[in-house]
């Protein structure tokens, strides 16, 4: 039996004491509205209890118009894994990965292009984060344009805060 919602907006915003999280029978492909779907998971990280791999790959991200806040203050995830998402329909991505502080990686694919229209708080305060070439996040930008580094880790040459899955 599968779950085929139209939105998952906020579906797991503040779920605290997870450690574990299993979204098989959940089919996204007709989502259009992720907003805030993660946002605050893990928030009583302080506890040690917390989702260390938030595993997203499977997700139909198609129809997906907007992404905003969808991970905000997601603490605890080491390692996002949103590797197989396609986002050529999603227009809003606003703060999507804003303040993980603890997320050290995020899988993704070469297919995961953003919204030209994207100028602010995609990466905000990602300390920890870094890409599959060793692009360490980097709260030096002047124009607070993070989302520049959406993109495979390419090195000194093609900065990127993500990491292709091998």
């Amino acid at each position: 039996l599968y779950i085929r919602p139209t939105s998952i907006a906020y579906w797991f915003y503040r779920l605290r004491h997870c450690i574990e999280m299993d979204l098989t029978n959940l089919d996204t492909s007709r989502c259009t509205n992720m907003n805030y779907a993660f946002a605050y998971v893990g928030y009583s990280v302080f506890t040690g209890e917390a989702v260390p791999y938030l595993d997203l790959s499977m997700f139909d991200t198609s129809e997906v118009t907007t992404m905003e806040y969808m991970f905000n203050h997601v603490y605890g995830a080491k390692v996002i894994d949103i590797s197989s998402w396609e986002v050529a329909s999603t227009v809003n991505t606003h703060d999507l990965f804003s303040y993980c502080d603890l997320t050290e990686t995020i899988y993704a694919s070469n297919e995961f292009e953003i919204p030209a229209t994207v100028s602010y708080g995609f990466f905000n305060s990602c300390y920890n984060l870094v890409g599959g070439s060793g692009t360490a996040w980097a709260d030096h930008l002047e124009d607070g344009n993070t989302s520049k580094f959406a993109r495979i880790d390419g090195g000194s040459s093609a900065p990127g805060y993500f990491t292709a899955k091998a």
